[in-house]
């Protein structure tokens, strides 16, 4: 199935949500909006699935780095079914793929500034480490390098 075509059935299936090209794929909560990239490729057909399996999922936020984690994973999870409803197969090693980008950014994110070992987090934007005491802030901006800075 062309790629265009799939996303024409995406829109016909999903009419409660408003398909837009965009830079990356990624989820609108506070819209019902789903943004895909262009070029429209497979890779972004998956993404897409992704996408739509947020929004299926009714995620709206994450209360911690593990939240997110398995939000993604639930996301994906349902990708796949919504690709079997469209006769195609989302590529297991492009999950994982995407699953260690989040793994990565968690792990950069927890590693104490001071000491570098890892620390516990607080609550989406502070940890603590448990080795040195030390205290730091992170931003939630999945897109960009994980930035510590020390209290």
């Amino acid at each position: 199935m062309f790629m265009d075509q799939i996303l024409s059935n995406l829109r016909r299936d999903y009419p409660q949500l408003e398909f837009k090209p965009g830079n990356a794929a990624c989820w609108m909560p506070e819209n019902s909006t789903v943004f895909y990239g262009l070029p429209f490729t497979e890779k972004e057909t998956w993404s897409l699935c992704h996408e739509i399996g947020h929004a299926l999922s009714g995620h709206q936020s994450f209360n911690s780095d593990i939240d997110l984690l398995l939000k993604e994973l639930e996301a994906w999870e349902e990708a796949k079914k919504i690709a079997l409803n469209y006769d195609f197969v989302i590529n297991d090693a492009h999950i994982e793929a995407c699953l260690d980008s989040y793994r990565n950014w968690i792990h950069k994110r927890s590693a104490c500034p001071k000491c570098l070992l890892k620390g516990i987090q607080q609550d989406t934007t502070r940890y603590i480490c448990i080795s040195c005491q030390s205290e730091w802030a992170v931003s939630n901006n999945q897109t960009s390098r994980p930035y510590r800075l020390q209290k």
